[in-house]
């Protein structure tokens, strides 16, 4: 959104609809990184949500004037993620695919829009690994298939053994992967290509992200 500045009456940039700056009212609704179970319910629950994300996913670059996603653009990196936060992981996989091979290529006009000192770089990278951290200033990460046939990141270590527990997204060993969520703070982070997203129907209720909670000392705005 924009700050009116004294004796400005407009948004901040000439790209995007009135009252957003580079967007729209339908690209900014799914920007609330801090409180998306909130989202949903405002939106009427997982299906209503699911089913409006659906349709707005159907572009994945449409640019600033337009009722669908903007890769490009901050506001809309972490809505392929959202899928994960709704019980239907597949479609994160399936979306962040389409965007890493539709939107990037090794060419010198290889990204969807400004690089913005890395920003579209970044996004690439996280998709390529295989997560993401779509909460900023928390240590959570939500996952995706990755694109590397294998990774390794230094986070911190739970325990002594140096492996990732059985039906970790790092571990071969072990049960269907059924959490789409971790924390940077538990095992060292080991992505495998071999795991495939459930389907649709064999998924059931597939559990919710972690809530963030406000510190003791925080107060609201």
């Amino acid at each position: 959104m924009f700050v009116l500045w004294p004796r400005s009456s407009g948004p901040t940039s000439d790209l995007g609809k009135d009252g957003f700056d580079e967007g729209t009212a339908a690209q900014y609704t799914w920007m609330v990184p801090q409180n998306i179970a909130g989202l949903v319910g405002a939106l009427g629950g997982r299906d209503a949500a699911a089913e409006r994300l659906d349709r707005f996913a159907t572009q994945l670059n449409a640019g600033p004037d337009e009722p669908y996603l903007w890769l490009g653009n901050e506001p809309g990196f972490a809505v392929p993620w959202l899928y994960n936060y709704l019980g239907q992981p597949w479609k994160t996989q399936e979306t962040v695919a389409r965007v890493r091979s539709e939107l990037f290529g090794p060419t010198p006009v290889g990204e969807p829009g400004n690089d913005d000192l890395g920003a579209l770089s970044s996004w690439y990278v996280w998709a390529a690994l295989g997560m993401y951290p779509v909460t900023p200033g928390t240590p959570i990460l939500t996952v995706n298939t990755p694109l590397l046939i294998a990774s390794e990141s230094p986070f911190p270590q739970a325990d002594s053994s140096g492996s990732p527990p059985r039906g970790h997204p790092g571990s071969t060993a072990g049960p269907p992967i059924r959490r789409f969520f971790r924390s940077q703070s538990s095992a060292p982070v080991a992505t495998s290509r071999s795991h495939s997203p459930p389907s649709p129907a064999s998924s059931g209720v597939l559990p919710s992200p972690p809530r963030q909670r406000r510190s003791a000392g925080a107060t609201r705005p």
